[in-house]
């Protein structure tokens, strides 16, 4: 028995539904600015959330016997990650840590701060001295958190994962249902 195929349509439709939600990076044309771009952003490397990458322009060599250091602080303020030396050429600065522990970064900080720190090695503690700081209320970054690390409380997923595995099953049944050519199979 041979099956019509209203399933294609709504396999193409699901499809083109699913690159517009999901889209992870989106072109926006904007005027020339002045304005110096200045970005701290958390992504997936080894396991999810356990890389931040940092690109800044525009900035201000240090005086001498001083450096810049990247830190990231938990919401009570309580832990301070140390994220690296961040290095300044041609004022421009670029620099990523990856978590050697496989941290998610989004699940235990949602602030960040660039120091003023003696040159050298990295310090294990923060002079205090802020040149750049951000932070994400807690109210935000408690509903982040809910998309991208734990949903319900006490899972091991968020929101988002959850719903791109449920996706990428569904999908695979669509393809299964189109590859049939019998209700049988």
């Amino acid at each position: 028995m041979s099956i019509n195929r209203p399933a294609t349509k709504v396999a193409v439709f699901l499809t083109l539904v699913m690159s517009l939600v999901f889209t992870t990076s989106i072109a926006v044309a904007s005027e020339a600015s002045s304005v110096p771009s200045r970005t701290a952003v958390i992504s997936d490397t080894n396991l999810p959330g356990d890389t931040l990458t940092i690109t800044m322009e525009q900035v201000a060599a240090q005086e001498a016997g001083k450096q810049l250091e990247g830190w990231l602080i938990s919401d009570d303020g309580s832990t301070l990650l140390n994220v690296g030396i961040l290095s300044i050429e041609s004022g421009n600065v670029s620099h990523t840590y990856v978590s050697s522990a496989g941290e998610n970064l989004i699940a235990g900080y949602n602030k960040f701060v660039i120091t003023v720190e003696p040159s050298g090695v990295p310090d294990a503690e923060s002079s205090g001295v802020y040149a750049y700081s951000h932070r994400v209320p807690l109210d935000v970054i408690t509903h982040v958190r809910h998309l991208l690390v734990e949903w319900p409380s006490g899972s091991e997923s968020g929101v988002i994962t959850d719903l791109q595995s449920s996706i990428s099953s569904a999908l695979a049944h669509v393809n299964k249902a189109m590859d049939a050519s019998t209700l049988d199979e």
